[in-house]
């Protein structure tokens, strides 16, 4: 039983914690940039490609904290649950974790993508950062439902 209690402690420290870093760390990142990005920055475009979305920097760098950690984390719960079998607290604790790389290195990319614009109007929607944070995002998932060892 103390075993059990181990598992599920760890997977609710992972669940918790996990997005919550990468969330963080993508704000971060965006913060570091700030100097060389466009304010506000475009954080919506449309159907053509045209920026018509647009968030102050600092607005960006927290809306990625919450959404990466809250969206990843309130996914990777369900890990900490011990109703449900082994195999489906890896899964949603990799669907968490995979979700919260996807949101923080989209809006990373796309931020930073903007970098040295001076208006960010100018900006360009780049599908390859999607590309890219879904590659991330799986490859960080399935990492991260190895993390949790089950008894």
């Amino acid at each position: 039983m103390a075993d059990a209690k181990r598992t599920y402690t760890r997977a609710l420290r992972l669940a918790l914690y996990t997005p919550l870093a990468v969330g963080m760390a993508g704000g971060l990142l965006i913060v570091a940039a700030r100097s060389d990005l466009p304010e506000p920055v475009a954080t919506h475009w449309s159907g053509s490609g045209v920026a018509n979305g647009f968030t102050s920097v600092l607005g960006t760098a927290l809306l990625t904290v919450v959404l990466s950690a809250g969206v990843g984390g309130a996914v990777a719960m369900g890990a900490a649950f011990a109703t449900i079998p082994a195999w489906q607290r890896r899964l949603m604790l990799g669907l968490g974790i995979g979700v919260s790389v996807v949101v923080a290195t989209a809006f990373v990319l796309l931020t930073l993508g903007q970098a040295g614009l001076a208006d960010a109007h100018e900006a360009v929607f780049r599908p390859v950062a999607l590309i890219a944070a879904a590659l991330g995002g799986v490859a960080t998932g399935v990492l991260g439902a190895r993390l949790l060892r089950d008894v």
